[in-house]
Parts: structure tokens; sequence; C-alpha cells
């Protein structure tokens, strides 16, 4: 059966991906200092800097997963470190929390304060939530997309531009994101956004790394 969430689960929703993001920040921060006394121990350690990033990546995905798992058994999660060894779930419309643990690993290893956790939730196939933390400044951004900002988002070329995440947008390395547009007379502001991303890559080369 489809999950439906009304306007206050939605809000309560936001407080506990907010709290939550604070709460693996504070693993973040306990992370980096731990690495660099590792790696400026002068012990000989068998670890390299990708290996304890790595290892510390995996820690604060698996405690955010535990966190959502207890509040909220029945959405979908996805997260960059499990993603990356092949555990892809169907997205559906069900709430499906998406989850980068450490946004800016070379800042993390070093301590240089420009990493953050990124905790997003997407409902219906539409970004709905999405959380930002920096726990180095303590800087939070915390947003209800869907509902609030306006914002468009679409991902490489040969995608839908419907608004609708899909398993190509999420799992892929392309983005666009098109700020709130006011409608007008000859055109709506959701029809804007959508010209605005067509004529985008009608312009540009499309350039597979591949």
């Amino acid at each position: 059966m489809t999950i439906t969430l009304s306007e206050s689960e939605q809000e309560a929703l936001l407080e506990f991906s907010i709290q939550l993001a604070k709460d693996a920040g504070a693993v973040i921060l306990q992370g980096s200092k731990s690495i660099r006394q590792e790696l400026g121990s002068g012990i000989d350690s068998k670890k390299n800097s990708v290996d304890l990033v790595t290892e510390w990546d995996v820690k604060v995905e698996e405690i955010v997963q535990d966190a959502v798992r207890a509040k909220y058994p029945n959405f979908g999660f996805i997260g960059e470190e499990s993603s990356s060894k092949g555990l892809r779930p169907e997205l559906t419309d069900d709430p499906t929390f998406c989850v980068d643990p450490i946004d800016g690993t070379t800042n993390f290893v070093h301590g240089f304060p420009f990493a953050c956790i990124s905790i997003g939730v997407i409902y219906q196939r539409r970004p709905l939530i999405g959380v930002i933390f920096n726990p180095f400044l303590d800087q939070m951004a915390g947003i209800v997309l869907a509902q609030e900002s306006g914002g468009f988002v679409s991902g490489g070329a040969h995608v839908n531009h419907d608004g609708d995440v899909t398993e190509e947008i999420l799992y892929g390395r392309k983005y666009i994101v098109v700020r709130t547009i006011a409608d007008t007379p000859g055109e709506s502001g959701k029809e804007a956004q959508k010209r605005i991303v067509k004529e985008f890559y009608d312009t540009v080369e499309d350039w597979d790394p591949k």
C-alpha cells in the first residue's frame, strides 16, 4: 500500500531529518579527528587515508540508516556507500531517504571545515526535503523543496525533464537545478523551468567522460 504524508507529517519528517543530520555531524567530527590522529601518529598502519575515509563513510551511513529504520521502518533508503557497492533498491512513490554521509571527503580527512552530510527525501518521485549540515562550522540548511522553494531538478540531456526523480537521475552523475520562476501571462513558472533546461541542453555538448 502506498504511503501518503500529510502536511504535518512532512513537517515532522523535516524536523527528524534536521536532528538526524546534527547527530551524524557529531560522528563526522569524531571521525575527522580520529583519522588525523591516526595518520599523524607515526604508527605503521596498513590503512591509508582512503581506507579510513571509507570506514567512516560507512559508519555514518549505517548510523543514519539505523535511525531511519527505527523511526520510519516502511520508508525506502538509498545511501551513497551502499549504492556504490551495487545495492540500489527500486525507486517507488513511497517516501525514500537519499543520503550522502560525508560530502567532501578530502576536506574531511584533513580537518578542513568544508565537509557535510546531505539528507534528502523523495516522495512520489519528487524531491520533498533537503537537509545539508556542515558540522565543522555548525551550519545547517534545511528546506522543504517541493512545497516551498519551487526549484526544478533534473538530470542529463537524455532524461525526461518532467520534474520526476528517476533511477537515471538518482544514480547518474549529471544534475541541473533551476530556481523558482514566477508565472507570466504567457508562460507558467514550471514551463519556463522546463524550457530553460531544454535550451541549455540544446546549446551545450553533452560530454561523456567514458
